[in-house]
């Protein structure tokens, strides 16, 4: 096993390697929704409309599979705008059901949005179910979630410095973990951006025995203690299922103690065998 640690430096626009199970979950949707079918269509949409003419832009969140808070993330200069999909029905607004102990999940959406200094917005999404046939179309553009008015992200993105939030330090974390665990031909099959700190897996893959294995990312506020990790630590912590084999993912962002800005340049650091197996 080597301990060597490998430096990376990124532009903070999140285009690093995206693990996209969605063809595995195309047709999961119960019902009339099928998520990975409405997701496309509206990413689409966002990319040949409402987008078309961005330079600086780029998906921080786009899979069905991955939960979150947000149906899409993107990014537009240093703003980072967060999709609610909100349905109509035969021209009837549905609204979300939830069970009575949990919060609405519109003022989930909004709440966290805030939080992270995303900017929410609404994109209305049409369907007509015949009984027969269900077709969607998608609003010609985003709308504000209070007043329900009309976003141009065009006009309202920031050129202003802006620190990366939790959720995104997170995201580029796993994300890069994946990239690294590609790259030595591990079969990755799902993946989850968790907010802030659950104590949950981020990656499963196969090993070379077919055995189903969880990863946890988990970010170091230190170089030099990705050399030094203690895999037990992390398990007298986090909630580890033995029936997997189960590993940790070390991983720093900078320096670990200074700021990281949106569309700044930063050093990545991770290990070499990118993996610490945790003790049963």
């Amino acid at each position: 096993m080597s301990n060597n640690i490998i430096n990376n430096k990124i532009k903070m626009g999140v285009k690093v390697q995206n693990c996209n199970p969605d063809t595995r979950i195309a047709f999961r949707g119960e019902g009339f929704f099928c998520p990975y079918t409405v997701t496309e269509l509206a990413k689409k949409h966002i990319e040949n409309k409402i987008m078309k003419q961005a330079k600086d832009f780029s998906w921080l969140k786009t899979n069905t599979n991955e939960k979150s808070f947000a149906d899409l993330i993107f990014q537009y200069k240093n703003s980072v705008f967060a999709i609610k999909f909100v349905y109509f029905i035969n021209g009837e607004r549905q609204e979300e059901e939830f069970p009575p102990d949990e919060i609405n999940p519109i003022e989930e959406f909004i709440s966290y949005s805030y939080e992270y200094k995303f900017i929410p917005c609404f994109l209305y999404i049409y369907g007509k179910d015949t009984g027969i046939s269900r077709t969607f179309s998608v609003a010609l553009k985003l709308v504000d979630v209070e007043t329900e008015q009309e976003i141009n992200p065009l006009t309202v993105a920031s050129d202003d410095p802006t620190p990366i939030s939790t959720y995104e330090r997170l995201l580029i974390s796993v994300r890069t973990i994946i990239g690294a665990m590609e790259s030595k031909e591990m079969e990755i099959f799902s993946c989850n951006i968790f907010l802030d700190d659950w104590p949950f897996d981020n990656i499963r893959f196969c090993d070379s025995e077919g055995n189903v294995c969880q990863v946890f990312v988990k970010q170091v506020d230190n170089r030099e203690k990705l050399q030094t990790y203690n895999a037990t630590d992390f398990k007298n912590n986090y909630f580890i299922d033995d029936r997997y084999k189960c590993y940790v993912a070390p991983i720093c962002l900078g320096d670990g103690t200074n700021e990281i800005y949106r569309n700044g340049i930063c050093t990545i650091s991770y290990l070499e065998d990118i993996l610490v197996e945790i003790p049963k």
